[in-house]
């Protein structure tokens, strides 16, 4: 689901400027639709998982009211393609699906990790954290070669085939969720195991999501400046798209074992590591004499953001136990959004035009990721004189 979710989005930077075009927008607004985009999302993903909190909380069901929301977002996004190219009149229905589609999106975040949470052991939630994140990095590794396969395809197609398929895994949560109470219900129980496992002490939630804005913020500018201009210093732009989904290799080999160590070590030490594994990752990445290093630093940089988000997104859910947990982890995606925003406001105030832009986009990561790491030094301090959470109250 996450997966498809992702590509969606990739689906729409691909199109957004010609459909924006086709409804008497000139395309190079389209920078700013996309400022206006992430910083809906910034603002619902809290929204969102308030929400799911409170209708958890009355209801007890979050299945339909996330197939709900994501019917609307769904219906949104398919309607895009089909409005544009009807001209002026057809561009307050153009906007209006647009910004319906970005508001509701956001109940495929948060609100199914509490779905997931409510039925989930406490020292499982990192390998489910890893789990999902699979699908999004194999989403962003393939968002390059996407492109090149679209790149003369009609937009109806992808847009109805990307949203009805993500409709119909999204619709599966209701299966889930009903499954699990039925389990349950039926005398299933933890194990043993699972009901003596704390949950590690936890950060204060202020340093920790300023935290994740600069780790997030660095990974931004890494993928998005520096790591183009470290590649073509030795290899050719149509090599590009070959080797800029190895950083999510490197993702996907230490999120796992980032997984395995956030239930001994606490959230934010995990994360700490995986800080200092990025920042050691764009430094080789920076200073590579030859392709070889190159792809090495980036890998061990996208190893190193493997462990930051797993560990990241499990200290959120842990922070929110019990009864929060949409609220929290709407924060720390919200975190994600706010990067994303700032760096898209690079590229709108054409900042990245500017001279000597290039070798301070190749720094940026480095300074970010290691004052990330600084901080999170000092929220583990913090974090060891806070007291345990019981399993008893998870």
């Amino acid at each position: 689901m996450q997966f498809l979710f992702a590509t969606c989005w990739t689906i729409y930077v691909i199109y957004i400027p010609s459909l924006l075009q086709s409804v008497g927008i000139p395309r190079e607004y389209a920078v700013y639709i996309l400022l206006l985009d992430q910083i809906t999302f910034t603002i619902t993903d809290v929204i969102m998982g308030y929400a799911a909190d409170k209708v958890h909380h009355f209801i007890g069901r979050l299945g339909p009211f996330i197939a709900m929301m994501t019917l609307v977002s769904c219906l949104c996004f398919l309607a895009l393609p089909f409005l544009a190219g009807t001209g002026p009149a057809a561009m307050g229905l153009f906007l209006a699906a647009l910004g319906i589609w970005a508001i509701t999106s956001s109940a495929l975040r948060a609100p199914v990790w509490v779905v997931i949470v409510m039925h989930a052991q406490n020292p499982g939630i990192p390998f489910l954290a890893a789990l999902v994140f699979i699908g999004v990095s194999i989403a962003a590794a393939s968002a390059s070669y996407i492109g090149a396969a679209l790149r003369n395809t009609d937009p109806r197609l992808p847009f109805v085939i990307s949203s009805g398929t993500l409709f119909i895994m999204t619709a599966g949560v209701i299966w889930m969720e009903k499954a699990l109470a039925e389990r349950e219900a039926s005398g299933w129980t933890q194990s043993e195991a699972d009901l003596k496992a704390d949950i590690p002490p936890l950060p204060i939630p202020a340093p920790f999501l300023f935290a994740a804005v600069l780790l997030a913020l660095g990974l931004q500018f890494n993928l998005s400046f520096a790591v183009f201009n470290e590649y073509l210093r030795y290899t050719t732009p149509d090599a590009y798209d070959y080797v800029l989904p190895l950083f999510w290799v490197g993702f996907n080999i230490l999120s796992f074992p980032a997984a395995a160590l956030t239930p001994k070590w606490g959230g934010p030490k995990t994360m700490l590591v995986g800080a200092v594994i990025g920042t050691i990752g764009v430094v080789i990445a920076a200073l590579a004499p030859n392709l070889a290093l190159t792809i090495f630093g980036q890998m061990l940089a996208g190893g190193g953001w493997g462990g930051v988000i797993t560990a990241g997104l499990t200290t959120a859910l842990w922070l929110g136990r019990t009864g929060h947990e949409g609220t929290m982890c709407g924060l720390w995606f919200s975190m994600q959004g706010l990067a994303t925003f700032l760096r898209i406001g690079v590229v709108a105030s054409q900042f990245n035009k500017a001279p000597g832009f290039e070798e301070l986009a190749t720094w940026l990561p480095i300074g970010l990721w290691g004052a990330a790491a600084v901080l999170l030094a000092l929220v583990v301090r913090q974090s060891l004189s806070r007291p345990v959470l019981r399993a008893s109250t998870s």
